[in-house]
């Protein structure tokens, strides 16, 4: 069965269920984002207002924080107090991206982020009480662009399925260790590695 949350006059560009089931996020095309709760839907909050086209929006896996991403070269966050009737708290932008963001991706208790985007970038921040961007970014610009990125249960690693860079060549799948610049390439498929995960266990790989 399917239920209505809300009759919306503009078309919604990108949604986000919370990791409890209990709220959705949405963003349309006047770049508004705005929380509802799937058990009231009288009790909806605008959360904010974007530059530019969001792209992109997430839960941490604690409910504790959402996230967008957009065509903006910068993601904005924002602290949440899911079941209660209080205002969403002060967004943080993060800044400085080569090109819109695709995607954004918590890692384990939203310790910190990775958000990717065209130009075959990514970059890590941590949110583990350091300043935003401490950690450093990698960068594969002009090479493999990404098209889709997990992380470990443990935080440690982060794996990309990648497009080939041209025509004849293979397409990377990639691992990488988080705060570090080094990077493995574990294997190849032929023209686009659509999709990657890891399991529980962290014991095997799926692309």
């Amino acid at each position: 069965s399917s239920e209505t949350l809300i009759e919306h006059e503009v078309d919604i560009e990108a949604c986000a269920l919370s990791s409890d089931g209990s709220h959705v996020a949405i963003a349309d095309e006047r770049a508004e984002v705005t929380l509802l709760s799937v058990n009231d839907q009288k009790q909806s909050r605008k959360v904010g207002v974007g530059r530019g086209r969001w792209l992109t929006l997430g839960f941490s896996d604690d409910d504790d924080w959402l996230i967008a991403g957009g065509v903006e070269h910068a993601v904005t966050l924002w602290p949440l107090a899911l079941g209660t009737r209080r205002p969403v708290g002060q967004s943080t932008r993060f800044r400085g991206l080569p090109s819109p963001a695709l995607d954004v991706v918590f890692t384990p208790k939203a310790k910190g982020f990775i958000t990717y985007g065209v130009n075959a970038h990514f970059r890590h921040w941590s949110l583990d009480g350091k300043p935003p961007g401490a950690l450093p970014e990698f960068s594969d610009n002009g090479g493999d662009p990404v098209n889709d990125l997990v992380i470990s249960q443990d935080g440690r690693w982060s794996v990309l399925a990648c497009a080939a860079a041209g025509p004849s060549e293979c397409a990377p799948v990639k691992l990488l260790k988080l705060g570090e610049t080094e990077k493995y390439v574990l294997g190849h498929h032929h023209e686009r590695a659509t999709g990657v995960a890891i399991s529980t266990d962290q014991r095997w790989l799926a692309s």
